[in-house]
């Protein structure tokens, strides 16, 4: 777990919906004023169809925006357009309802139509349109889709990092480990050297010791002029000192083979 960071997967729970949200009210608002507009430019069309009395002006109104509604490729993947058109004292346009009104009468009359088509013109027309990005369609789940992948990314690139800072730690660690014991290793030579030189140095003291105590004895056994019990006391001693440094000459050598083959 060491390789997660708990904010970085708190922001990438959270954000996704949020981002969601954010992004299809902005898409609903971007929506309403360009598809506006663009209705307000073509829903009367060629309006002297309309002054000269060739169609109705309800007809005309539907047949332009129903034609721009379905040009709009949004619509099959999750877009809803709901569109109105009336007149400033109520009157619908869009969506056509069916009602029977004078104005069926007046098809046939041209002349009369196209009075009652100035006449609505005059009132003032109102377009008003109201974008809807539904929920779980393939527009709206592309866009949760899009954060999702976004932050599941993020997260993986965050966790690779991380992992590989890790592992580079550890071969640092490895390599200081390695260099460490090398120099332990050589410093642990070095001193059994050291050791080993200090332990001969002494035997060959102990050697000299013993040939200078040889040497001594010598002399004095040439040198008698005592009794013979004088001689037997010194020889006795000399035995005894000549043992004494063998036995500790056996036990340097026995401390020094542990201290070379431990």
């Amino acid at each position: 777990m060491r390789n997660f960071s708990f904010k970085i997967l708190v922001f990438c729970i959270l954000l996704p919906p949020v981002l969601y949200i954010v992004s299809i009210q902005s898409l609903e608002r971007y929506v309403n004023e360009k598809y506006a507009a663009e209705i307000e430019n073509i829903y009367l069309g060629d309006t002297r169809l309309l002054l000269n009395g060739s169609i109705r002006l309800k007809d005309l109104v539907n047949d332009n925006i129903d034609r721009y509604l379905k040009s709009k490729i949004l619509n099959s993947y999750g877009l809803k357009l709901d569109v109105t058109v009336s007149t400033r004292k109520g009157r619908m346009l869009y969506p056509a309802i069916f009602e029977e009104d004078r104005e069926s009468a007046l098809i046939g009359d041209s002349a009369r139509l196209a009075s009652e088509n100035f006449k609505l013109m005059n009132e003032g027309l109102t377009v008003k349109l109201n974008a809807k990005v539904e929920h779980n369609k393939l527009l709206s789940n592309a866009i949760l889709a899009v954060y999702i992948v976004s932050f599941l990314l993020v997260q993986y690139l965050h966790y690779r990092k991380t992992t590989n800072r890790i592992l580079q730690s550890e071969i640092d660690r490895s390599r200081e480990m390695s260099r460490l014991l090398e120099l332990e290793e050589q410093t642990n030579c070095w001193m059994l050297d050291t050791r080993c030189w200090m332990l001969d140095t002494r035997c060959w003291m102990l050697d000299t010791r013993c040939w200078i105590s040889n040497s001594t004895l010598s002399v004095n056994f040439n040198d008698i002029q005592y009794p013979e019990t004088r001689i037997q006391d010194q020889s006795i001693l000399s035995m005894v000192f000549i043992a004494a440094a063998k036995l500790d000459f056996k036990i340097l050598c026995n401390y020094r083979d542990k201290s070379v083959y431990p």
